[in-house]
């Protein structure tokens, strides 16, 4: 398969075993597909094999060769959140897809031969596997395919998040609506955060050598990116669809903050650059009509079908284009995708008025794209937009989304902000500590610690109330990592800048509350009583801090029946009510555990209709 001269290039590059069989990666993998080949009859080892791997792997970075079918089948079911491009042989094609064709994560399948007429019939004429695109006989036309459906792949990934109408932005977030708020934050936070412009354009190409390190043709961008870049051209860097495309479109859609902060300098860049492009949108002042093609799932076209009129937020930046027929392509409109991962075509249509939504920052980046003739407009990060139809074009067999900009996601993340700042006792919270504390209440603790732990460690300035509330979150993340001791250890670090600080009473009740928690958690259970009511004494006649009293009482009560004593367990828990009654309205999720806490307390007891009671006055809750 390779030409002398190829081998000789070929070894010139070592390859790294990460990517074989049987190895793990060092570095994490940010692909957003995982490509697999699979053949029995190979040498892996061997040159040609290796380069014909590199080749594969200057399309797709998260490459795989497999020559035993258990390791494969093993690998391929591990994978659950990305698709996967499966290169197979015609020998070893109808034992491997009759296992794992019928999986959702099998996207495509390429089968890679001697003779196409002897498996034309056998996999593709009889339709058992819809997935296989096509039959190939050389490599050259094998990589074109795959390149091709990679490329069209990354562009249809779903990059939508929605925020549940009955979602009050001062109640416990469900993951999602936290998401939504996450990425209506997330550009102001890029801002703020130091950039250092040569020094972060150097950092961020560090690490991008180190993780396509074994990949030439990426390497090559990237030292053109070193020499070339300007930030005037933001846009045309990442409509080029290279690394740069790929890592941060990846981050974006896994809210990878690890990533993001890398590439801060450059999203801050691109930001700038699609606001001054949108000023001439501004001036045409003439409505669009801009188009996005993909396909989804029967259960997301009923999802869907079902959130008229709800608000939709865009994780990233989101691709449009002003003709139709170009949505259509990447719909895969006109092909039977029934067969295929059960799918079915869809078009969002977004009705876009300057004059109405001129805050809506979206650009003409045609003129700077590597594909002029799709009429690109891009959208800037987490543009939200509200659904206004949804239905069937029988003539063409697709769905079709119409929604409209809104100007309601600022206001939700506006509103939670003010919440939360004063959830904290009217101190004036930095928006960056919000956006890592959403991390925790998104349940990504490993995120949450990652970003507390880069704000703690790129800190400049003195502002002793920030040291303490990134103390606190990495505390917090740690806690959720069920990493106690070294929580504790950031916990104590905070209480000891606010006695430092004079800082409010409140906010030191607050972190003894979490130290103690901590001792909970490792069933030091009298350990954790002492400092829940060393920090009580702290608040118990503040006016302020009723809610802060009320989680005390509330961990008190549960410390205590941990140690089975049941009348000290109730006699908290009833009092915590009191506070709670004065602090927090009564569909308050903390009103939830309440009545949760008191109808396990009373079944404990064998107070069982007691226990019912309660039950039910938290399922009321729920059920409005």
């Amino acid at each position: 398969m390779a030409t002398e001269e190829e081998e000789v290039e070929q070894r010139t590059y070592e390859e790294v075993a990460n990517t074989d069989e049987n190895t793990s990666s060092v570095w994490e993998n940010k692909e957003n597909i995982t490509l697999i080949w699979f053949d029995t009859n190979i040498q892996i080892d061997s040159p040609d094999i290796q380069l014909t791997k590199r080749k594969l792997k200057e399309i797709n970075n998260d490459t795989l060769v497999f020559t035993d079918i258990n390791l494969c089948i093993q690998r391929i079911e591990s994978i659950k959140s990305k698709k996967i491009f499966l290169v197979v042989s015609g020998m070893s094609a109808d034992t491997l897809l009759s296992k794992v064709h019928n999986l959702c994560q099998i996207d495509s399948v390429f089968i890679f031969c001697m003779k196409k007429s002897k498996y034309d019939r056998e996999l593709i004429e009889d339709g058992n596997y819809s997935k296989i695109v096509d039959i190939f006989v050389e490599q050259s036309s094998l990589i074109r395919s795959i390149q091709k459906n990679v490329e069209l792949a990354e562009k249809q990934m779903d990059i939508l998040r929605f925020y549940e109408q009955n979602q009050k932005p001062t109640r416990n977030l469900t993951k999602e609506s936290a998401s939504f708020i996450w990425h209506q934050l997330l550009k102001e936070v890029l801002q703020k955060m130091p950039s250092g412009d040569e020094n972060a354009k150097e950092e961020m190409l560090k690490k991008c050598r180190l993780y396509y390190r074994d990949n030439k043709k990426v390497l090559k961008d990237i030292d053109e990116f070193a020499r070339k870049y300007s930030k005037h051209d933001a846009v045309k860097w990442y409509t080029k669809n290279r690394f740069i495309f790929k890592l941060i479109n990846e981050a974006l859609r896994t809210e990878d903050v690890e990533v993001l902060y890398t590439f801060r300098f450059y999203l801050i860049d691109l930001c700038s650059e699609l606001s001054k492009n949108h000023q001439r949108i501004l001036e045409y002042q003439q409505p669009l009509s801009l188009y996005r093609g993909t396909t989804c799932t029967k259960d997301y076209i009923q999802f869907l079908k079902d959130s008229v009129d709800h608000l939709i937020s865009t994780n990233g930046f989101f691709s449009t284009s002003k003709q139709i027929e170009v949505a259509e392509m990447y719909a895969d409109v006109g092909k039977n995708l029934t067969e295929k991962n059960d799918c079915e075509s869809i078009i969002y249509k977004i009705n876009y008025d300057p004059n109405a939504h001129p805050k809506t920052i979206v650009a003409d980046v045609s003129g700077e794209s590597q594909f002029p003739e799709e009429k690109e407009f891009l959208f800037d990060l987490g543009t939200v937009f509200q659904i206004t139809e949804f239905y069937y074009n029988e003539e063409k067999k697709y769905w079709i989304c119409e929604m409209v900009p809104s100007n309601k996601g600022l206001e939700i993340a506006k509103e939670y902000l003010a919440f939360q700042r004063d959830e904290i006792n009217h101190e004036e919270s930095d928006i960056s500590i919000v956006f890592g504390n959403l991390l925790f209440k998104m349940g990504e603790h490993i995120k949450c610690r990652n970003y507390f732990q880069n704000l703690l460690s790129n800190q400049v300035d003195t502002n002793v109330l920030n040291r303490i509330e990134i103390n606190q979150g990495l505390g917090r993340a740690l806690t959720g990592l069920r990493e106690f001791d070294l929580s504790r250890n950031y916990f104590q670090d905070a209480y000891a800048l606010c006695t430092g600080n004079n800082s409010s009473l409140g906010k030191r009740a607050k972190l003894l509350g979490h130290i103690g928690f901590t001792y909970d958690r490792q069933g030091n259970f009298n350990t954790a009583l002492d400092y829940y009511f060393k920090a009580l004494k702290l608040v118990n006649n503040d006016a302020q801090c009723t809610n802060q009293i009320a989680y005390l009482l509330t961990k008190i009560g549960q410390t205590y029946y941990s140690l089975g004593q049941d009348d000290l367990s109730l006699k908290h828990f009833e009092k915590s009510y009191i506070y709670l009654q004065k602090s927090v309205p009564e569909d308050h999720p903390d009103m939830i555990e309440y009545y949760n806490n008191m109808c396990i307390a009373y079944y404990h007891r064998g107070l069982y209709h007691a226990a019912l009671y309660y039950q039910w006055k938290s399922y009321e809750i729920i059920l409005t």
